[in-house]
């Protein structure tokens, strides 16, 4: 609970009430004397520590206004009934649709919780779980090898974060750049040059891969001060795509035109594949550099795929429409 920060009050009275039952009955045999006086002892420091964590976790909550308190405890309401959503079999697009929209509402508002990005994940990550039932037998191959380049980059962030460098991911970056070039137009593409489906969770798998080793290298590798400009201007690129991505459409190319720019100006900067000084030299943080600036791209191909599969949607809702018009006018 500590760890994922996601509780409220209700949660931890529980605790606190509990932890005062048992000091008494550990009290109450200390003085019938029915324990050694060290476990005893022993009883009485884990109680303590368990009491510091559970006054921990009050006082982090008592440092929320009270104008955010309901909002916090909404959003730990919809964090939960996501995680349910994702354990649970089958299509979840009816009951993500009202979940995703209450976010939405919530981000709308100027004193929203830094856990709703949380939340937006999970979601993200339910729709590619949902699009990954549906990768075509030709596509599978990829998935599987981006699901498993994603595992052991999540391994990583969990056990090596803080030592890893550029050299150490290196494999990593060259697998995601060559299932990158096996894009046609940026989709992917089978023997016979159709587009089967699963586009969407490969782009997202590849985005996520991106997305660890930038989180990778920046906790452990620098970038230069020559290059921060870039670095600057490519996290503005990107947390305005993943703005985005949160709200969906309807959007067409021409809302995406201006990211695209961005991204083609800062790839035009590269001479043979990286970054250049003023001096002619290599500075610091290209990997850096090359992992967000991929991200990018990821989120631009990912929120194409979803602008066709909203079409797609409507294309096919118009079709039901008619349908209906065409029964009601037999009747």
């Amino acid at each position: 609970m500590n760890e994922s920060t996601v509780y409220n009050e209700g949660d931890l009275v529980p605790f606190r009430k509990r932890l005062s039952e048992l000091r008494e009955i550990i009290s109450r045999d200390a003085e019938a004397g029915k324990h050694p006086k060290a476990l005893t002892k022993l009883l009485e420091r884990q109680l303590g520590e368990c009491d510091a964590i559970v006054k921990q976790l009050f006082d982090s909550l008592s440092i929320l206004s009270p104008e955010l308190v309901p909002v916090h405890q909404k959003l730990i309401t919809i964090r939960r009934q996501l995680v349910a959503l994702a354990a649970k079999e089958g299509s979840h697009k009816a009951e993500l649709k009202p979940l995703q929209e209450e976010l939405r509402k919530i981000d709308s508002l100027s004193t929203s919780p830094v856990s709703l990005k949380e939340c937006f994940d999970i979601s993200q990550e339910i729709k590619a779980h949902e699009d990954s039932k549906n990768v075509a037998s030709s596509l599978k191959p990829i998935y599987d090898r981006l699901a498993d380049i994603r595992q052991e980059l999540e391994s990583l962030v969990l056990t090596h974060r803080w030592t890893l460098r550029e050299t150490d991911l290196w494999n990593y970056s060259l697998s995601l750049q060559e299932i990158d070039k096996m894009r046609v137009d940026g989709k992917f593409v089978d023997s016979e040059g159709n587009k089967p489906e699963g586009q969407y969770v490969l782009l997202y798998l590849l985005r996520r891969c991106y997305g660890l080793i930038y989180r990778l290298l920046s906790s452990s590798e620098p970038v230069s001060e020559e290059l921060m400009p870039i670095a600057n201007k490519l996290n503005t690129v990107k947390k305005c795509l993943n703005e985005v991505l949160k709200y969906g459409g309807p959007f067409n190319a021409r809302d995406l035109y201006p990211y695209q720019l961005a991204l083609f100006q800062i790839d035009s900067m590269r001479k043979e594949g990286r970054f250049v000084g003023v001096d002619g030299s290599i500075p610091e943080g290209q990997g850096i550099i090359m992992a967000n600036l991929n991200e990018c791209h990821e989120l631009v191909e990912m929120l194409k795929e979803s602008m066709d599969e909203e079409e797609t949607e409507y294309e096919e809702d118009d079709e039901e429409y008619d349908d209906s018009d065409l029964s009601e006018e037999d009747d």
